[in-house]
């Protein structure tokens, strides 16, 4: 089995979380000349991601280091497997022998908030939220086998096993926005005040266990960054707040308060094991930067406060 063009593994099983939908805005104008003015705008909430199913390759090969993950025992797995007699070559970059992944969803963006209000006589309040950004779907959780495979790439970010799961991000926290009550002819409210909340940014997605067996496989890489195995888990980032304004204009009272929303929470990596067994197990890597075995787990990072 081969490949020779860029960004295309000799195997790849995949499970990808849907992305959330994003919120709708709300937009409120009210004008008045003798009764109060009042203004309400709430921003819709995104959609939270959806998750990243279990995926296992060569799930019947499991070793009894590292056990039978619970990717090869869900229903809903996605499986693909190769045995001892196979050899996958990839020749273009971006190209991994065997990629297994799941990624969760990506939160949807939150909807904005914008809120007018004008009276002549009355006073005149507004007030605007932003929605809340959609949570981040989780990774699942992935096995690979090498099966004793031969696996040997030659492109450049082409690792020999490829194994990730990834939490999706959290949808950022809808903006608000306000008027200074001003009314066209040079009318001013005797009495003025806004109240602006931007929208809390969503959480992000976990990211899942993270399994590899080189069973008997002879695993080469030649070109730069190109890991021999590559192991990662990585936590979704949490979705940035979203940003408050707001302005009054009262020729007896006015008041003004903005309140940025808050970022969203990043999530936890998932653990990582790699087992490189038996004496028949190789690994070679070849290219500058491109480690035999690089395994990792990551939290994804907080969104930024609005």
């Amino acid at each position: 089995m081969q490949t020779t063009e860029t960004s295309s593994p000799a195997i790849l099983a995949a499970s990808i979380g849907g992305g959330g939908g994003v919120g709708g805005g709300a937009i409120s104008a009210i004008a008045s000349v003798n009764l109060p003015a009042v203004s309400i705008t709430v921003g819709g909430a995104g959609g939270s991601g959806g998750d990243g199913g279990p995926v296992g390759v060569n799930c019947g090969q499991a070793n009894s280091n590292s056990g039978l993950s619970s990717s090869c025992t869900n229903a809903q797995q996605v499986i693909a497997s190769s045995s001892a007699t196979s050899s996958v070559k990839t020749y273009g970059d971006s190209s991994s022998g065997l990629m297994a992944v799941s990624i969760g969803g990506g939160g949807g963006h939150a909807g904005f908030g914008v809120a007018l209000s004008a009276s002549a006589i009355s006073p005149s309040i507004s007030l605007s939220i932003g929605g809340t950004g959609g949570h981040g779907g989780n990774g699942g959780n992935v096995y690979a086998n090498s099966g004793g495979a031969s696996i040997t790439s030659y492109g450049s970010q082409s690792s020999g096993i490829d194994v990730m799961s990834i939490g999706g991000g959290g949808g950022h926290g809808g903006t608000t926005l306000q008027n200074p009550d001003y009314i066209p002819g040079g009318a001013v409210a005797p009495v003025s005040g806004t109240l602006s909340f931007g929208g809390t940014g969503g959480g992000g997605g976990s990211g899942g266990q993270v399994i590899v067996d080189n069973m008997g496989g002879v695993i080469e890489t030649k070109g730069q960054r190109s890991d021999g195995i590559h192991a990662l888990s990585l936590g979704g980032h949490g979705g940035r707040g979203g940003l408050a304004t707001g302005g009054s204009y009262g020729f007896l009272l006015s008041s003004t308060v903005s309140v940025g929303g808050n970022g969203g929470s990043g999530n936890d990596g998932g653990n990582v094991n790699v087992y490189n067994n038996t004496s028949t197990s190789s690994i070679t890597t070849r290219g500058i930067d491109s480690h035999g075995i690089e395994a990792a787990s990551i939290g994804g990072g907080g969104g930024k406060g609005g």
